[in-house]
């Protein structure tokens, strides 16, 4: 058992034998007494909490498959003190709830025994509206207004709103409660049963509010989307994939290319055996039948209803594999074979839709990089190739940024996942609520998105910003880097400055994030850089 999670019993324990011990009494001066004990504890308990930051990231590492024998190799997480004082002032407040809950129970209840029956019935009964609050309809209430998620780290999100409030709810009823218990003249078991019911009442026709509303809500989305002609898009795993596609590398351990392999060549790192093995099989039936296997399993890639996460890792692997075999084909002389083996690539970026899913673009923006790195260092650079240098200019002047707004997306969001009946029952107007929130919220950005594609700068720190940065700085530099490979291929070397492009071959010279590519010619070779990102000729 945990630190942390020991911690919380022994408080509330501590609380609770507190408020027992009050409610019993007949005296003031022992009330108060132990009422004070019990604050005093609770304040203790939320005070240590806020300073178990290890024991609270120690939760978090468990908390992730697979990652138990690793986690000491993990940077160590952050927890920031925000979050720290949400834990210790949750601590309190459910200490103090667990107090007064026990006291009325005690001081209602003629035996002792009769009053753990109704304390431990009550606190499983807030244990639920405090824990379980997208039951209860108060999480589709404040989601249906807009109240967004936000990072779990932030001060305040619309998770720690909703448990908030209905802390506040719980503290208060019991609060109301105990002023009427220590008010009336007569204490009965009447007065908890009482208490129960309204409280149940009040619960019920939160739910059934929010279940009117999410089931509008539902209903105006399926209409708005028809109206709109959007599809419902879903997230899943990849259907029928193939086993030999995992057996590949335990059956060639020795295969490291230069991109999909362990080691460095340029550092020249690879073990004699292993690039000797590795020079000798790349061009083998085998591995383009592993190839084919690729291929053919990112097929699903054509679809725009369905995002396979797998097809998308599989499309990156097919790449670099055939960037490793240009690569391979040059260090191996076979020079006249790394141009058609980087050609493969343009057909292949096809099976990519447009304006289908985020990750599917961030995919694509990746990928031709890695392409395009491999082309300028590799291909042939003779006058023959000019026409070959001017089809790939002409093509990349069709790349576009693209910021797919994913509506689709929110539509097949599941409305609950859950096995359990009830558990689907009860969170229905939460799931209802929130598939109306994103899908509107979605289609509120589309106006957005169409003028951040064709901004020249990037400043905001969202994800739709960060993306277009991204794809607009691989543009900058794929067809930059064309042009300077026909301008080679004319002209038998490199310009001095990319001034020297425009206009036979490029209309401008192009930035990135406000500033111009960054160039440099040494050697017969050159550099093309911004930010972080370059692209080189240098091998």
């Amino acid at each position: 058992m945990s630190t942390i999670v020991t911690l919380l019993i022994a408080v509330l324990a501590g609380v609770g034998l507190a408020g027992f011990m009050a409610g019993q009494s007949d005296k003031r001066k022992n009330i108060l007494l132990w009422s004070a004990g019990g604050v005093l504890w609770s304040l203790t308990g939320g005070t240590a909490v806020f300073f178990m930051k290890s024991a609270v990231r120690e939760i978090a590492l468990r908390r992730m498959p697979g990652i138990e024998k690793v986690h000491n190799m993990l940077p160590e997480i952050a927890i920031p003190d925000a979050l720290m004082v949400h834990f210790g002032v949750w601590t309190v407040v459910s200490a103090l709830i667990v107090f007064l809950l026990v006291f009325n129970c005690r001081r209602n209840s003629v035996r002792w025994y009769w009053a753990i029956l109704w304390i431990s019935g009550l606190l499983l009964f807030f244990n639920s509206i405090v824990f379980m609050p997208y039951c209860y309809g108060l999480a589709a209430w404040l989601t249906f207004a807009g109240i967004q998620d936000k990072d779990i780290f932030q001060p305040v999100n619309s998770h720690l709103l909703t448990f908030y409030l209905m802390w506040f709810f719980a503290l208060t009823a019991v609060a109301a409660w105990t002023f009427h218990t220590c008010k009336a003249a007569k204490h009965s078991w009447k007065n908890i049963l009482i208490f129960t019911g309204i409280c149940t009442v009040l619960l019920s026709l939160l739910w059934l509010s929010a279940w009117g509303m999410s089931a509008w809500a539902d209903g105006t989305v399926d209409r708005k989307a028809a109206e709109l002609g959007i599809t419902p898009c879903r997230v899943e795993d990849t259907p029928g994939k193939n086993p030999e596609l995992y057996k590949f590398y335990t059956r060639h351990p020795k295969y490291n290319p230069p991109r999909s392999g362990r080691y460095n060549w340029r550092k020249n790192e690879i073990p004699s055996d292993e690039k000797e093995y590795t020079m000798k099989f790349f061009d083998s039936p085998e591995l383009e039948n592993h190839l084919g296997l690729l291929t053919k399993n990112i097929e699903h890639l054509r679809r725009k209803d369905v995002l396979y996460l797998s097809t998308l890792q599989d499309f990156r692997s097919l790449v670099r594999h055939r960037a490793d075999k240009a690569e391979l084909y040059f260090r191996s002389g076979k020079t006249e074979k790394v141009l058609p083996e980087l050609l493969k690539y343009p057909e292949l970026e096809k099976l990519i839709p447009d304006d289908t899913f985020l990750i599917s673009e961030l995919v694509r923006a990746a990928t031709r990089h890695l392409w395009v790195e491999a082309l300028v260092q590799f291909a042939p650079d003779g006058k023959q190739y000019a026409d070959t240098y001017r089809r790939l200019l002409k093509w990349s002047f069709s790349w576009r940024i693209h910021l797919p707004h994913e509506a689709g997306l929110c539509l097949g969001m599941p409305v609950e996942t859950s096995a359990n009946a009830a558990v689907r029952f009860f969170y229905a107007p939460y799931r209802k609520a929130l598939r109306y929130r994103v899908f509107f919220d979605a289609l509120d950005r589309i106006p957005e998105l169409e003028k951040l594609q064709k901004q020249e700068t990037f400043s905001g720190n969202d994800i739709y910003s960060k993306a277009a940065a991204n794809q607009q700085q691989m543009i900058a530099l794929g067809r930059t880097a064309f042009a300077l490979k026909l301008y080679r291929a004319e002209q038998g070397e490199y310009p001095a400055e990319l001034a020297e492009l425009v206009p036979k071959y490029l209309p401008r010279v192009y930035c990135s994030g406000g500033k111009e590519l960054s160039y440099t010619v040494k050697d017969g070779d050159f550099t093309l850089s911004s930010g972080r990102r370059s692209v080189s000729s240098r091998r």
